[in-house]
């Protein structure tokens, strides 16, 4: 349940991000972005459960997020948002993980 709570609290985050990308606000949309995929990270290593798919809707709400926070991230690259080499580095090799 506190998983869940959590989850619907960074819901309302990536309403901000998609409207910063609206804005073409897309450095802050892309660090906010990334803020929120590191804190997934921190949460799928304190317990990867969390990212286990549930039986009614066969997707946990931490996989919803991941998968949502990608999607804000892809927007922002197509618009050729210039990242540094690291933050490149970290992308490509986080999403290889999944």
């Amino acid at each position: 349940m506190m998983v869940k709570k959590a989850a619907m609290a960074y819901v309302l985050l990536l309403e901000v991000f998609m409207k910063q990308y609206e804005e073409g606000k897309n450095e802050e949309a892309a660090g906010n972005a990334f803020y929120l995929l590191e804190r997934l990270a921190r949460l799928h290593c304190k317990d990867v459960d969390y990212f286990e798919p549930d039986r009614e809707s066969h997707c946990s709400y931490s996989e919803f997020l991941l998968e949502a926070v990608c999607h804000i991230l892809t927007l922002v690259m197509k618009d050729k948002l210039e990242l540094s080499n690291f933050e490149l580095l970290w992308l490509e090799s986080y999403l290889s993980r999944k």
